[in-house]
């Protein structure tokens, strides 16, 4: 069985994902094919993330260079690169683990009959969508009602979901296309087994007092500016060793904000910086080192893997009450959330959360949550179909979401 993965961006999750997909399948695949770009094979994420399991498949890097934006054109001239891909290597099995960019441009290739004509499957997993949100533009509007039956022109064999929201909109159309979707785990590693005093000494951290932060890029897009200034706020009320705990590359605007603004809470270490790029172990060690991880993504409807650490370490989470972060707080008891755009809401809930998290334990349904997007749990998923083209039974280990859903009943 020939299988290719195509994939011709390295940054963000891409390489990440890819990594935990390769080894499953390379137990299965007689031909393992990674279908990818020169500058992507030439990548530190690349050495970063598949240098350890690059004996495993075969680099196919004579695609397209991905372009920087995601017009029309640029997104058609990507899925071309990818039929000529397919043309190439003639696989049994294609796998398109971020199929946003591509998947408009093939649902319209397809129908004009620009797909190659031969018996090659196709699965590919949709990240972004949030059609049951209200848009924020009017590109969004339109987006959201023609994209769910765009999707359906595609060439896909199965078309995986990273937000059950957006799969619930796809199963309520009816149809060939929702017998064929899917909801994959938005995969996280296992979670620290340290607890947070251990997590606080290994990273060099005040021991004594209540954490509240974020971890990972340290940026606006995160809304880290709007949760400096709810912190400022709340000081009042807040005891004097509740502390503010960012680790992660400083973005230079959120850096300036900080000196200008909060220098006593960053001389009294009430605001603590942890200003680099962290590990993956380092990345839980900071989850595991707070009381409540705080997600105020201002515009992010979609799913954001904070969060899953956050479930899987059994830490409280305070999140912004748009999109799926809203809906799968409250759903699985993850914590609670609050509109961060009110300075005044957004300083009181801080409180609120601290003083919850003293008490906060996951329910059954947050355990099952968490079991499901482990990242083990995603390569399983990936690697379902090809067992059964082989003949293969179900992996015992996989677990599916109606198994989480279950534990809501």
């Amino acid at each position: 069985m020939r299988v290719a993965v195509y994939d011709p961006t390295p940054t963000g999750h891409h390489f990440a994902y890819i990594a935990l997909v390769m080894p499953a399948l390379a137990e299965m695949a007689s031909e393992l094919i990674l279908v990818t770009s020169e500058s992507a094979r030439r990548s530190p994420q690349f050495a970063l993330h598949l240098g350890k399991v690059s004996d495993r498949f075969q680099v196919d890097s004579g695609i397209d260079e991905p372009a920087k934006s995601e017009t029309l054109r640029a997104t058609y001239r990507q899925f071309r690169s990818l039929c000529r891909a397919v043309e190439r290597i003639q696989p049994n099995q294609l796998y398109v683990p971020y199929g946003d960019s591509v998947v408009p441009a093939a649902s319209f290739g397809q129908f004009f009959g620009g797909w190659p004509r031969q018996s090659t499957e196709s699965e590919v997993l949709l990240l972004r969508g949030g059609y049951r949100y209200p848009p924020v533009s009017f590109r969004q509007n339109l987006t959201r009602r023609v994209s769910p039956r765009l999707v359906g022109f595609g060439p896909w064999d199965r078309v995986h979901h990273l937000n059950p929201d957006d799969l619930e909109v796809f199963k309520r159309q009816g149809g060939d296309l929702a017998s064929r979707c899917r909801l994959m785990p938005d995969p996280v590693e296992p979670p620290s087994r340290l607890s947070r005093i251990e997590a606080r000494r290994k990273m060099n951290l005040p021991e004594e007092g209540r954490f509240i932060g974020c971890a990972g890029s340290i940026d606006g897009r995160k809304g880290i500016d709007l949760l400096l200034r709810a912190f400022q706020q709340a000081r009042q009320v807040l005891a004097p060793t509740d502390r503010l705990l960012l680790a992660g590359p400083v973005e230079p605007g959120i850096r300036q904000l900080i000196e200008l603004e909060l220098q006593t809470e960053l001389r009294e270490e009430r605001v603590l910086l942890v200003d680099r790029h962290l590990r993956v172990d380092e990345m839980n060690e900071a989850i595991a080192a707070l009381d409540v991880v705080c997600t105020p993504y201002p515009r992010h409807q979609h799913s954001a893997s904070i969060v899953i650490r956050a479930a899987a370490h059994e830490r409280y989470v305070l999140g912004n009450a748009i999109g799926w972060m809203e809906s799968t707080i409250a759903r699985f008891g993850l914590g609670s959330t609050c509109n961060v755009g009110d300075l005044d809401e957004f300083a009181r809930a801080i409180s609120k959360s601290l003083d919850a998290s003293a008490e906060f334990a996951l329910s059954e349904a947050g355990r099952r949550f968490a079991t499901f997007h482990s990242s083990h749990n995603f390569s399983v998923h990936w690697a379902a179909r090809l067992r059964e083209r082989l003949g293969l039974p179900v992996d015992p280990t996989l677990t599916s979401w109606d198994w989480v859903l279950a534990a809501l009943r």
